[in-house]
Parts: structure tokens; C-alpha cells; sequence
């Protein structure tokens, strides 16, 4: 894990030569409404990359990628993309000790700013701030293990998914259910995170259960950690990743309960923008970077089955 901050993914194949630092610009208290449209507060990183000279580095301008749009002028003006991300769902992406976010989903944050010639601000949201926080024009791009659903395409637009995961119940390895089926009895209780999509796949699987409902992955864990929780509900990958860095402390029930494609989030009917980082996302998954960051951070191989159909056109 502590070799990926020197493994960011950069679109000429190589390990990017930028070196980053954070500074804290502002703390508050997240404090968000449940609903997307709603507004929120965030504590903002401001992340910048040192100057170098182009002798220094490759000529990583996009040549294929669709012309400048309304929105990509403003970032290129502005030298900063807004960005509203998670800051405890690892190894997607989460605060370091330093304070400045990484993980899989920084990575690919990263190699877009640098794509784009600017720097990055972060905003920390929490679930449903990562639609607030587009709605209320805060960021240009929310990147936290968003998955795409119905609901949130009406109001938000989503770039094309960089990956498909599906839902899946953590429980103690020691724990008493084994089936989604023994979970579904009033005597069990299941930890959902707050604006996630959690919230209605276990009300569909699982309606006889109890559900605690926290603000965030790190909560959820903390939840069945203390026993509030009997089992919480994660994804796929998520899970095997924090088996393997927790060995014989959870386990997961086999059955998956929905599959989930995971997309950038931007603002509504910002087609020029989308078109953009599509472009991006597919330039970095033909040149393996993609690939290659999610096996630093998680620890095992992208998974084939994972694979959008998208990047195989």
C-alpha cells in the first residue's frame, strides 16, 4: 500500500514524475442533508503539483480527446479541478496521516488533473454530498466509489463506468449467518453507509433485518466491530481487500446481492466534460495504468470479470 504514492497513474505509461503536497484550507463539520439536493459543508484540500520544465516530463496533451468545453475552459482557466470525494473508504480512497486523500479513485484524479495542465481541490463529502456538491456547482467532478443508478441520473450525469462491482455482506469470521437468508430475521442487524445504495438492496434482500445507518464506511466497520452491527454491506472488492490486510478477522457471505457499475460523477447534461474524461478513462485503461493502480492499491489483479463492457468497443 505505501508504494502507491509512488505509482499514480500517468497517460504516457510511465510513473508520473510529479511530486504533490496538501494544505488544509479550511476544517468544518460535514454536515449534509440525506437528499442530493441539498447543500453541504466539507473540509477542502488544495493539492498541487511541483513545476518542472518540459525537458522534465513527456507532452501528455489529449490529441484525440473532444474539443474544449464551456466547463474544461473554466478548469484550464482557473489552474484547479474541484473535486468532491470520500475520506474513509479505503483502499478507494481515504484521508493519509499527512491529511491529503488517496487511494485507487486519487489516482485516477490525479493523472485526469495532469491530463488537464492544472491542479486539484478536494472537497470531503460524505454520500449524499457527492451529488450535492455537483448540484450546488462546489466541484466539477465527484470521484468516490459512485455507483451509477436512475435516480442519480436524474440530476447528476455520469461518465462511463471504470468498473463493475458487485454487493456483498462482511461479517465476523466467527459469525453465526452464513446466507443472505439467515440475515433476513428481525434479530439480525445490518450497518448500511448514509447515501449509499446499500440503503435499498437490503431493504430488498434482507426486509426482515434491522439496518443502523451511519455516515460512513469507517462507521459501518466501526459498528461491527463493537457488535452494534452483526454484518455490513460493502462491495466486492472492498471486502477481499480488507480480508487481506485483516486476515482472519472477517469473512464475507458468498451470495452478492446486485452488480453496480462505478462512474465519475459530473454535472447535469455536461456532455463536452464527459465526453473528456471518457476519452481519458479509456486512453488510461488501453494503456494498462488503470489496471496497473488498482493492483497497487488493493493487492490483487483487476478482476476480468470487473471489466466494463465499454472498454472492450
Amino acid at each position: 500500500m505505501k508504494q502507491a504514492k509512488q505509482n499514480r497513474l500517468n497517460i504516457s505509461g510511465e510513473k508520473s514524475r510529479l511530486k504533490t503536497s496538501a494544505t488544509i484550507v479550511g476544517i468544518s463539520v460535514i454536515a449534509l442533508v440525506v437528499t442530493g439536493c441539498g447543500s453541504s459543508d466539507s473540509d477542502q484540500v488544495t493539492q498541487s503539483p511541483d513545476q518542472t520544465t518540459s525537458a522534465d516530463t513527456e507532452d501528455n496533451t489529449n490529441t484525440d480527446a473532444p474539443s474544449d468545453s464551456a466547463r474544461i475552459a473554466e478548469i484550464k482557466e482557473s489552474g484547479v479541478l474541484r473535486v468532491a470525494t470520500l475520506g474513509d473508504n479505503p483502499p478507494w480512497e481515504t484521508l493519509a496521516s499527512n491529511g491529503k486523500p488517496e487511494g485507487w479513485d486519487m489516482d485516477i484524479i490525479d493523472a485526469l488533473a495532469e491530463d488537464l495542465g492544472v491542479d486539484i481541490t478536494y472537497e470531503m463529502v460524505d454520500g449524499p454530498g457527492r451529488v450535492a456538491a455537483l448540484q450546488s456547482d462546489k466541484v466539477d467532478i465527484s470521484a468516490a466509489t459512485f455507483s451509477v443508478t436512475p435516480d442519480r441520473a436524474k440530476v447528476i450525469s455520469f461518465t462511463e463506468p471504470y468498473i463493475m462491482v458487485n454487493g456483498q455482506f462482511l461479517v465476523h469470521s466467527d459469525s453465526a449467518y452464513n446466507t443472505i437468508d439467515d440475515l433476513n430475521v428481525d434479530s439480525a442487524t445490518i450497518c448500511i453507509g448514509t447515501g449509499g445504495t446499500a440503503t435499498e438492496n437490503v431493504a430488498r434482500v434482507a426486509p426482515n433485518a434491522k439496518t443502523i445507518e451511519v455516515p460512513g464506511v469507517g462507521d459501518c466497520l466501526q459498528a461491527l466491530e463493537s457488535g452494534q452491527a452483526d454484518a455490513m454491506s460493502q462491495d466486492t472488492l472492498y471486502n477481499a481487500n480488507l480480508m487481506s490486510t485483516k486476515p482472519g478477522l472477517y469473512r464475507v457471505i458468498d451470495e452478492t446481492f446486485s452488480e453496480e457499475p462505478i462512474a465519475l460523477g459530473v454535472q447535469l447534461d455536461d456532455d463536452e466534460f464527459k465526453a473528456y474524461v471518457d476519452n481519458f478513462l479509456m486512453k488510461t485503461y488501453g494503456a494498462d495504468n488503470l489496471k496497473s493502480s488498482f493492483e497497487t492499491w488493493f493487492g490483487f489483479d483487476y478482476p476480468e470479470g470487473a471489466q466494463p463492457a465499454w472498454f472492450q468497443q
